[in-house]
């Protein structure tokens, strides 16, 4: 079963090329096209895509309003921006937003399929306990003495 990624950007020329790049790679595949923000809610609503990648200065609604209306009907699906526009307040702003991912234009297409690789591949569980840094060192101990636990004593 193949990945599907709806692109929602208003430049056809833009889609395009995002279309021919990301067909490149085996299992992904293009369910849909949007010229702006709007029509990027309403297909991907429609079309259920497995990501999505969304444009920032687009007509009718920018990409950061129509992707504030996605995360919220579709929290599991990861949006990715890819804007000419690119800044650190962008990127915060697209955060806030629920984008997970901000490329810009100008990087190669190489950093955007990196990118889209990270956020279809979901995180690896080791097992291992490490503090997050910061934090005292050692994994961090839960009394099995709660309530109702098997294993309480």
């Amino acid at each position: 079963m193949s990945t599907r990624i709806l692109i929602a950007d208003d430049h056809v020329v833009i889609r395009r090329m995002l279309k021919a790049l990301l067909e490149t790679h085996e299992g992904w595949e293009v369910c849909g096209e949007a010229e702006n923000g709007r029509d990027a809610v309403t297909k991907a609503q429609e079309l259920k895509p497995d990501l999505m990648i969304m444009d920032m200065a687009m007509p009718v609604m920018d990409g950061i309003r129509a992707s504030r209306e996605l995360s919220k009907a579709m929290p599991a699906v990861p949006i990715l921006m890819h804007t000419l526009h690119y800044s650190l307040e962008l990127e915060a702003e697209a955060k806030k937003a629920g984008i997970r991912q901000v490329v810009a234009k100008v990087d190669s297409g190489e950093r955007l399929l990196n990118a889209i690789e990270a956020l279809l591949t979901p995180p690896v569980c080791d097992g291992s306990m490490e503090a997050p840094a910061g934090s005292p060192s050692g994994p961090a101990v839960v009394p099995l003495t709660a309530s109702g636990h098997p294993d309480a004593k």
